[in-house]
């Protein structure tokens, strides 16, 4: 399989280290310079800080403990139970335990949200270099270059990696685990360090229980005879590791391993985060192609080119390579399809949940990559066929890796919301009824910072996980204490553009209203803050116009003018509490007939240049707010300068 041009090269392990050592450093350097760039999500700031410091604490009395000589307090049942307690059960401890000691020793040197993060940074970049190595070892030197440049470069992988959640670490453990899978075929050694790196991948999370699927299936097909050390070792190893590692489970393990696995099968019953996908609002489970949609649309497109080539062509020469004799490394590209296939199926099953984007299937982009690694493998051996080939390689994969440097600076600190140009990048996403964002990473630093200069001492609408934000900054010094929530009185709107989680409000907001600030990516909003509706429309309104802004109950019919500039299409939007109907030029466009739950309503109209009558009609009506979004683009509440409230209409006027 390996090109004879790099097979001197290959087999110059000094030379593959020095390649594999830059990888790791361009991957750290990338990540350590922009750890603070990304917002803290809600996981960060709500389970996985406190978590962290309480398992490093633990550490800390255990080494106390043994170097004073005592061997068993530390881990008494009492003293476990202090530092492990119930509610830190949900996930495993493995990738906190990590965060926690980067944290425990760089917090005074570079503050705790750097400390935090620098741990997950750590392990990816090895896992980049480890992922060069194994593309080298079975294709070529510039495969395994461009596979994992190409890896790093994906800004949602990216953007995770600078994350101390558990989803880049599954990622990571899954990618180790299986590398040393291959490994150990060759060497009994490589199977030990497999028993330990599974073991730890089970302490990371739920995820890696299903990594032997893509495993054995594999080995059964193309390594039968050779994987039996890798079998012993992750069935009698990687169980001690597990137990070990886990302090959780040293009291009562067989109730708690029940629980886990409990919680992790049964969470569509406990656990409801809505999700916009294709303009529809699912609450746990997706349509089963959500994660193959998602693959398409969230990496660069070139490099969707190159692993959906390198799919075709292993699937097309593979199955031909049973009938030889070394048929396991024949088989690397179908390794690397099963081990992609396997977390994207386990997230199409109606029993997994699919919120947030692609982080819970995030193990799967390690395989595309490698997989793209195998296209450009085969470009490159048709290339190497013509004169100075190896050069032409070379200037081919920089060229390759251009647009996929230029996405990742554009979208940045915006990683998570990334969309490639397939779907007209975030902006056509959000169109298509995608969720812009999604984890509060877009409450930046950055977005900080302009809060303190322009909204010093006001306060904001609660929003959910938002407000743990506030908090956390708050801690941190990075947003003034004198900048608050309040779920009712509050002196602007705040909205994160999380559509699956709108309500009928933050519809209105969204698509009606003007805000005064907003933090976007290309022309898309990710956080806007309004001035609030209610005093919008007190400042329209007047004791003389009786314009359509009611805040006490409205039985009766209110007859308006609507002055109509430009013709066109003319979209309204109406917020109200209470029945009612709207109509315009005589004809009925909107109506709501239930009482005590607010309403957005929503119709496009055309109109011509002139004056139409507006009627609304209503029984019992509070808090109604019409706006409206105009030909040439303008928003908001209709005003006095558009609509006049009249007694009675000298005479009849018809839609034109």
């Amino acid at each position: 399989m390996v090109l004879e041009n790099f097979s001197k090269t290959q087999n110059n392990s000094k030379y593959l280290f020095i390649i594999a050592f830059v990888i790791f450093l361009i991957s750290l350097s990338s990540l350590y310079f922009t750890l603070s760039d990304i917002g803290a999500v809600v996981d960060e700031i709500g389970t996985y800080r406190k978590s962290s410091v309480s398992f490093v604490n633990w550490i800390e009395v255990a080494l106390n403990a043994i170097f004073n000589g005592d061997f068993s307090s530390f881990i008494s049942k009492e003293v476990v139970e202090k530092y492990f307690p119930d509610k830190y059960f949900y996930h495993p401890p493995f990738s906190n335990f990590l965060s926690g000691i980067t944290w425990y020793i760089f917090h005074d040197s570079l503050g705790e949200f750097k400390a935090y993060r620098l741990a997950p940074a750590i392990l990816f970049s090895i896992s980049t270099s480890l992922l060069f190595l194994c593309v080298a070892k079975y294709y070529s030197v510039l495969a395994g270059i461009f596979t994992s440049l190409s890896f790093i470069f994906i800004p949602p992988v990216f953007g995770y990696a600078h994350l101390f959640t558990i989803d880049s670490p599954i990622a990571i453990m899954w990618f180790l685990t299986a590398y040393c899978f291959l490994r150990g075929i060759e060497s009994p050694m490589w199977s030990v360090i497999l028993g330990i790196v599974w073991g730890l991948s089970l302490n990371t999370k739920v995820h890696a229980y299903f990594i032997p699927v893509s495993l054995f299936l594999w080995s059964f097909i193309f390594a039968k005879k050779k994987f039996q050390n890798n079998f012993f070792s992750m069935f009698f190893i990687s169980p001690v590791v597990l137990y070990l590692t886990n302090p959780f489970f040293w009291y009562d393990f067989v109730h708690k391993f029940f629980i886990f696995f409990r919680k992790m099968t049964t969470r569509e019953t406990f656990e409801f985060i809505p999700t916009s996908f294709l303009e529809s609002i699912y609450d746990f489970s997706l349509p089963w192609y959500y994660p193959f949609y998602m693959v398409l649309i969230t990496i660069p497109p070139l490099i969707v080119i190159f692993f959906l080539s390198g799919t075709l062509i292993s699937l097309g020469r593979e199955p031909f390579s049973l009938l030889k004799k070394d048929k396991e490394e024949s088989g690397i590209g179908s390794f690397f399809i099963l081990n992609a296939l396997v977390p994207l199926i386990l997230t199409a099953l109606p029993v997994t949940p699919d919120y947030d984007g692609v982080r819970l299937f995030l193990p799967a982009y390690y395989f595309l990559a490698a997989l793209a690694g195998v296209g450009f493998y085969y470009l490159e051996g048709a290339i190497l066929r013509f004169n100075h080939g190896r050069m032409a390689s070379v200037v081919i994969l920089l060229i390759c890796l251009l647009p996929s440097i230029y996405s990742l600076i554009s979208i940045h600190p915006f990683e998570l919301s990334y969309y490639n140009s397939f779907i007209g990048g975030v902006k056509g996403a959000t169109e298509s009824g995608f969720e812009t964002t999604y984890w509060n990473d877009a409450f930046t630093p950055r977005v900080a910072s302009d809060f303190n200069q322009l909204f010093k001492g006001k306060i904001f609408s609660k929003r959910n996980g938002l407000y743990m934000s506030f908090d956390y900054y708050h801690s941190l010094g990075i947003l003034r204490k004198d900048i608050k929530y309040s779920e009712a009185d509050y002196d602007y709107y705040i909205l994160y553009f999380r559509q699956g989680w709108f309500n009928e409000e933050d519809w209105m907001y969204a698509k009606y209203m003007s805000p005064v600030y907003t933090a976007e990516v290309e022309r898309t909003p990710l956080i806007s803050i309004y001035k609030p509706i209610p005093f919008l429309a007190m400042q329209i309104s007047s004791l003389n116009s009786n314009i359509p802004f009611m805040k006490r109950n409205f039985i009766g019919v209110l007859n308006c003018l609507l002055k109509v500039s430009k013709r066109g299409i003319y979209k309204f939007g109406i917020l109200s509490d209470g029945e009612f109907s709207l109509s315009i030029d005589g004809y009925k466009i909107l109506s709501h007939g239930s009482v005590g739950k607010k309403s957005f309503k929503e119709k496009e109209v055309n109109l011509a240049t002139g004056f139409h009558t507006l009627d609304i009609e209503s029984r019992d009506l509070n808090n109604f707010y019409l706006a409206w979004l105009t030909p040439d683009g303008s928003k908001g509440l209709i005003g006095q300068k558009n609509l006049l409230a009249v007694k009675a209409i000298p005479h009849s006027y018809t839609r034109q």
